[in-house]
């Protein structure tokens, strides 16, 4: 079953999000997830739902993911922490 690439995003079982990704082939990199080789592999035993957003542009997936990212603040990704050095503490604050 091929359904693209997107964005996915993993929940705990407090309904939180602690992991965004995204991928070209979203089929290859979820199975991915559930072996023992992955960068993320540690964190599949807190894992309770994963959503995904199928998006085919990659220039969109990276946007969607560091919208996602800055929204949640997933304990899991580094990214946010790393761009909140590179550039404040403010970054990806969301205001209303």
């Amino acid at each position: 079953m091929d359904i693209g690439g997107g964005i996915y995003r993993m929940f705990n079982d407090a309904n939180e999000v602690i992991y965004v990704g995204k991928s070209g082939n979203l089929h290859k990199r979820l199975l991915g997830h559930v072996g023992l080789d992955t960068h993320i592999s540690h964190i599949m035993h807190e894992v309770k739902k994963i959503e995904w957003l199928v998006e085919q542009n990659p220039i969109f997936q990276s946007l969607l993911e560091t919208i996602f990212i800055a929204y949640h603040q997933p304990k899991y990704n580094d990214e946010v922490k790393d761009a909140k050095k590179k550039f404040g503490e403010n970054y990806g604050e969301i205001r209303q």
